[in-house]
C-alpha cells in the first residue's frame, strides 16, 4: 500500500510538470495574440516573452517577410557587367577558363556597391579571388552551394546572415527577390542554356538581373555578349537543375527594410 502511494505521488508530480511545460509551450506558441492575460505566467515567463517579441529579425527573415505579394511584368536591376575574361580577348583566357563563379559573385558585389572597376581592376580581383580559393579550399575548382556560400561570404568579409543559399529555384521567389533589388547568383550547366557564345559543356554560374513575362534577363559571364542575356525561363531553370539546383544571394550592408525602401 506505502509503495502505491509513493507511486501515485511520484505520478501526480511528473504530470503536473508535463503539464506546467504545456502551459510554456503554448504560450509561447501563441505569442501573437495580442491579449493574454499576464496574471497566469510568472514575471520570468513575461521577461522572456518580452525579449522574443524585441528580438531582431535575421536579414534572411527581413527579406522574406517584406516580399511583395505580386510582382510587375517586368523588372532589370542595373547591375555592371563582368565577363570573367575582363579583357575579352583569347590572350586572357588562359587565367579565366573557370572565372565564372568568381565574376558572378563579383557583379552582385559592385552591384551593392555601386561600383563599375576598368577590365585590368577585375582581371586581378578574379584572379585574387582565385588564390582565395587554392588557399581555403586547396583547389581552385568548381564551387557549389555551401562552399559558394562560404567563398562569397568569407572573400568579402560579409557576416554569416548576409550570404544565403536558397536550395529551391522556384521562379515567383527569384521574381520577387528582383523586385527587391537583390541579384540572383545562379549555378547551371553550361551545355543545357544553349547559348551559341559559349560553348563551355560543364558547371558555370551567371547572375540573373531581371526578368520579363517569359525570359530571365541575365549577366551571363561567359562571353563578351553576356550583358543582359535573355534566356527562357524554362531553359534557364532546367540548366539550374542539372547543375544541382538552388541559388545564391548577398543581402545589403544595412537592414534590408532601409534598403528596399530606397528603391521605392
Amino acid at each position: 500500500m506505502k509503495k502505491f502511494i509513493i507511486l501515485f505521488l511520484l505520478g501526480a508530480i511528473f504530470g503536473s510538470l508535463f503539464v506546467y511545460k504545456d502551459k510554456i509551450s503554448l504560450f509561447y506558441a501563441k505569442k501573437e495574440i495580442e491579449q493574454i492575460n499576464s496574471e497566469e505566467f510568472t514575471e520570468i515567463e513575461i521577461e522572456k516573452y518580452n525579449e522574443l517579441q524585441e528580438k531582431e529579425l535575421s536579414p534572411k527573415e527581413q527579406l522574406l517577410q517584406s516580399l511583395p505579394d505580386n510582382v510587375s511584368e517586368e523588372k532589370l536591376l542595373k547591375v555592371p557587367f563582368v565577363c570573367q575574361n575582363p579583357f575579352q580577348d583569347e590572350e586572357h583566357w588562359k587565367y579565366h577558363d573557370n572565372s565564372c563563379e568568381e565574376a558572378a559573385v563579383l557583379q552582385a558585389v559592385l552591384y551593392f556597391d555601386n561600383k563599375i572597376i576598368e577590365p585590368k581592376v577585375a582581371h586581378e580581383q578574379l584572379l585574387d579571388m582565385i588564390k582565395w580559393q587554392e588557399k581555403n579550399f586547396g583547389t581552385h575548382k568548381d564551387i557549389k552551394k555551401e562552399d559558394l556560400r562560404i567563398f562569397a561570404r568569407d572573400y568579402f568579409g560579409f557576416n554569416d546572415e548576409q550570404v544565403v543559399f536558397f536550395e529551391n529555384s522556384d521562379k515567383d521567389l527569384i521574381k520577387k527577390i528582383i523586385t527587391m533589388g537583390i541579384p540572383i547568383i545562379m549555378p547551371t550547366t553550361a551545355k543545357d542554356l544553349h547559348n551559341p557564345y559559349y560553348q563551355h559543356p560543364g558547371y558555370h554560374m551567371l547572375t540573373v538581373i531581371g526578368y520579363t513575362k517569359n525570359q530571365a534577363i541575365t549577366n551571363d559571364v561567359g562571353t563578351k555578349r553576356g550583358e543582359k542575356f535573355p534566356y527562357s525561363w524554362e531553359v534557364l531553370l532546367e540548366a539550374n537543375e542539372t547543375a544541382g539546383g538552388g541559388f545564391l544571394i548577398i543581402i545589403p550592408n544595412n537592414s534590408f527594410k532601409e534598403f528596399s525602401s530606397e528603391l521605392n
